[in-house]
This record gives C-alpha cells, structure tokens and sequence, in this order.
C-alpha cells in the first residue's frame, strides 16, 4: 500500500472489474433475445477502444477511483494497452456472433429490412410478414422471442426456425446454469423420495414461462379430496 505504482494498479483492477460485472449483469435473465446481448457486448469492445484513448491521454472520467491516484503517463500507457489487449480478446471470443450479426439485425428489425438483399430462404416468408397487418401490430407489442413463437409454423418455418437458432444461441448457458442451480436446491432431506418424473416436472416449470391452468386442471379431476 505504500507504492503509488501498487495503489494506482489497484484502483484501475477495481474500477474495470466494476464494468465487467455491469456486462455481466445485463448479460444474465431469462426471457431476454439473443440480438440485446449482443448489443451489450458490441458497445462494451466500442468502450473499451473509447478508455484506452482517454486513458492514453490520462482522461479519467469514466474511472473513478483511478482518477483519485496521481497516475504517471507510463501507467496511463500500460492501462491502455491492457483495455486494447482486452478488446481484442473480446472480439476473438464473441466472431462467431459477429459472423450471423446481420440475422440478428434481420430478426430485430423483419418490418424495415430490404427483401431483395436479405437471405433467398427468407424472401417470401418476409413479405407475407410485412404484408399482413395485424402480424405488423403484434411484432410492436410483444418481446421478439414471443413474437417469433406465435408465427404460423408452416407458413413462417424458415423465419421461426432462424430465431429459434439465434435465440438459443445465447440464452442456452442462462438455462443450463439456472437448471444446475434449482438441482442443487432439491439436493435437500427429501431428495430421495423425488422420482424421475417430479424432478423433470420441477425443472421444467423452474426453466420455463409456463402458466399452469388450475381451471382445467379442477375440471379434469375425476374426484377431488376437499378435506386436503
């Protein structure tokens, strides 16, 4: 604690751990398309170019407790490389998202994409969506991811299909982590006597946006226990 080199290290390590657990933040959650996190970690690499330049000028706006050290140029270099070595990282990590990034312009914005440039398999399936106008009012109303599940299956399959790939292209980790956290809550006194078949139905249920209909469920019952 006594180096001034050690201490302004320090507060650049706190400051750019504090944006990366922000990303990863906004990264986490269900229900959220694949297009919004990529968006996040688009302009996270643009940030990251933007603080290697101001930090090259020793700018520290966007770092507070590093802008409360008295910081040398020489550090201010040495933190501009590490947030370029870092950029670089990021876009080595994320190139296969890069590679389908106009699928994902596509699926966010089907009503205002040119049809004649866009992918042949997909040409008529937009037009029938651009055409229809209640399809237009319904893609303005509801989450893409929703949207996307409630087209018609044949007349939409490609279209449905791509989302469903881009969708899960991202969300997939969410779900796995999630799924391995409700398991390790089963993993109680009673886990013994919960069967296959319960298990499947709890993470079910935990992973999903399933709405149990109890009406239906009341009227299927062919005899119920009032005492219970």
């Amino acid at each position: 604690m006594e180096s001034d080199e050690w201490v302004c290290d320090f507060a650049f390590a706190v400051d750019i751990m504090q944006k990366l657990n922000e990303l990863n933040t906004k990264l986490q959650g269900k229900g959220i398309f694949a297009h919004e996190l990529y968006l996040e970690v688009k302009a996270f690499q643009w940030k990251l170019g933007l603080f290697a330049k101001q930090l090259n000028e020793q700018k520290f706006i966007h770092f507070p407790l590093l802008k409360t050290q008295s910081v040398t140029q020489e550090s201010s270099d040495k933190y501009s490389s590490q947030l370029m070595a870092l950029q670089k990282e990021f876009i080595r990590r994320f190139a296969d998202f890069k590679a389908v990034e106009g699928l994902f312009d596509l699926l966010n914005s089907p009503l205002a994409c040119d049809i004649e440039t866009t992918t042949e398999e997909l040409q008529i399936e937009l037009i029938h969506l651009q055409a229809d106008n209640s399809l237009n009012m319904m893609f303005e109303s509801k989450p893409p991811f929703e949207f996307y599940a409630s087209l018609h299956s044949k007349m939409f399959q490609n279209l449905k299909k791509s989302a469903r790939n881009v969708f899960v292209l991202f969300a997939s980790t969410y779900i796995c982590e999630h799924t391995f956290s409700i398991m390790k809550i089963n993993k109680g006194k009673n886990r013994s006597l919960l069967t296959d078949s319960n298990l499947q139905s709890v993470l079910r249920i935990s992973t999903s946006n399933l709405t149990p209909n109890f009406d239906k469920l009341v009227n299927d019952s062919s005899q119920l226990h009032h005492s219970h």
